[in-house]
């Protein structure tokens, strides 16, 4: 069932917020990133993340490798240990490997490094935090939202259960878009596991690791909900019943 937007007075799908900033409705939002001066949305999250995972991945290689030039730079520089003959600071952790001594460069680098000290453990902190709310299937606002349904439900003794969460392991592949929406029904009762996992790995491949733009599991407008139906139950005290 769709609302009706009070900015832009149109239907709102499901999951769909208003932007102030873009001044538009956004499909799944999750939020208004500024590094991309753009909504991360149904069409953006999945690419948000992946930068996340890269950035992170980056990061912690560039701190491990760059660690021992910049301890070089911090510690034997101030200490003096020049080769008088070379003008370059002698990495003694090292003796074989010479440090330039130019004054610019070595404030350039302890500037970049201490930078990256500072801003990659955030980036790692919010790719963390993303993975979290993707494993339950929810957006950044959508946390919020079910936060304050769970406590006012509580009050109510009643257990609010987020419907747009379908397990871990959906929920990723959902994300990710490792299969078709025309494939799921095929995952519970007709592929074994081991077609299933090997369709995923291939995918996992030309999907995620290579630069693709598949398209999104959903459309946007009409989602799959985790509750129980009357056709649901009927079925399942039906399968009980015959076993």
């Amino acid at each position: 069932m769709n609302s009706i937007c009070s900015r832009c007075f149109i239907a709102r799908p499901l999951r769909a917020h208003h932007c102030t900033i873009c001044k538009k409705c956004i499909l799944c939002m999750d939020h208004h990133c500024p590094w991309t001066a753009n909504c991360i949305g149904l069409y953006t999250h999945r690419h948000f993340y992946l930068v996340l995972i890269y950035m992170s991945i980056g990061g912690i290689y560039l701190l491990t490798v760059g660690w021992s030039d910049f301890r070089s730079y911090v510690i034997e520089l101030n200490q003096n240990q020049i080769d008088a003959t070379t003008k370059y600071l002698l990495n003694w952790s090292n003796q074989y490997t010479y440090l330039p001594t130019n004054e610019f460069f070595i404030r350039l680098y302890k500037g970049c490094f201490i930078f990256g000290l500072v801003s990659i453990p955030l980036v790692i902190a919010l790719c963390i935090w993303h993975t979290y709310l993707i494993s339950n299937g929810e957006t950044s606002i959508e946390r919020h939202i079910n936060a304050k349904f769970t406590r006012i439900l509580q009050q109510r003794g009643v257990i609010y259960r987020n419907p747009h969460n379908f397990g871990l392991f959906i929920n990723w592949i959902k994300f990710l878009c490792l299969i078709d929406k025309n494939e799921m029904a095929n995952i519970n009762k007709r592929m074994n596991s081991f077609h299933l996992y090997r369709l995923l790995f291939k995918r996992l491949f030309y999907r995620v690791l290579l630069p693709a733009y598949p398209a999104p599991y959903n459309d946007g407008y009409v989602y799959e909900l985790n509750v129980n139906t009357a056709e649901s139950v009927l079925e399942s005290l039906t399968e009980s019943g015959m076993s």
